[in-house]
């Protein structure tokens, strides 16, 4: 049977038999339901009333467990160095690309976007895959390739290679360098003379040169008229050498 509230948790047996085959009966009550949130006490019998106590008992909710984290380390160096290199504007985003939402800390709910400095960033972060990325280089840097990792349900942090392996990094520390800017020589400057003042005094050279075409000026030229009338005169000799040699050629025969 089942008792209710209705009838105040009650229930009689009338006429039940006190002997069977001349010994006595001896009977006995069970709860054969269990009643979520309660313990139950075996029934006691007294002046024939069987009670059975049913105990609440409170449920106390779990504490939801705090979601795991990892410390992550992020630094930022020269190529080949060692000692931080401040000034770099850095961010962590959630994904694989560079232009995903920034990350929060885990713990404290931060951003994940600072200026490097003389140390290490620390942050706390959930299990996901992440992306570091370089906003801005120090002065006489590069900008630094974006590097792409994640974080394991164990607390591994990996980096995804170029060709798409995922590598364990050691102490969870993900390390970003930057080359530095190169170096373009000056052009040399040009040895070309300037040209002098004119209103500057003429050097021995200048004076020299003036000379030197002062006495090719008294020599004629050949578009010269004295210079003609010798060529007509030089022609003339010539002629007359010419004329005297045949006439002296033509008496001799004769």
């Amino acid at each position: 049977m089942t008792l209710t509230a209705a009838d105040n948790w009650t229930y009689t047996w009338t006429n039940l038999a006190e002997k069977a085959n001349k010994k006595d009966i001896v009977y006995s009550v069970k709860e054969v339901t269990e009643v979520d949130g309660y313990t139950t006490t075996e029934g006691k019998v007294e002046n024939g009333n069987v009670t059975i106590t049913n105990t609440h008992v409170p449920v106390i909710p779990e504490e939801p467990e705090d979601p795991k984290t990892t410390d992550v380390t992020f630094s930022k160096v020269e190529v080949n160095g060692s000692a931080e290199l401040p000034g770099a504007s850095l961010k962590v985003v959630s994904g694989e690309t560079a232009d995903g939402q920034i990350a929060t800390d885990a713990k404290t709910g931060e951003n994940l976007a600072w200026t490097s400095g003389d140390t290490a960033k620390v942050f706390s972060l959930s299990e996901g895959t992440y992306t570091m990325v370089e906003s801005q280089a120090p002065a006489g840097y590069e900008l630094a390739e974006s590097i792409t990792f994640r974080v394991t349900a164990d607390g591994q942090v990996e980096v995804k290679g170029t060709d798409g392996s995922w590598t364990v990094q050691a102490d969870a520390i993900i390390k970003m360098e930057d080359a530095k800017t190169p170096v373009i020589p000056e052009k040399p400057q040009s040895n070309t003379p300037t040209v002098d003042d004119p209103t500057t005094p003429s050097s021995n050279s200048d004076k020299q040169s003036e000379k030197k075409q002062e006495k090719k000026s008294l020599l004629p030229s050949t578009g010269d008229s004295s210079g003609l009338g010798l060529m007509m005169l030089g022609l003339a000799l010539v002629l007359s050498v010419i004329f005297g040699f045949v006439y002296k050629a033509k008496r001799a025969k004769a």
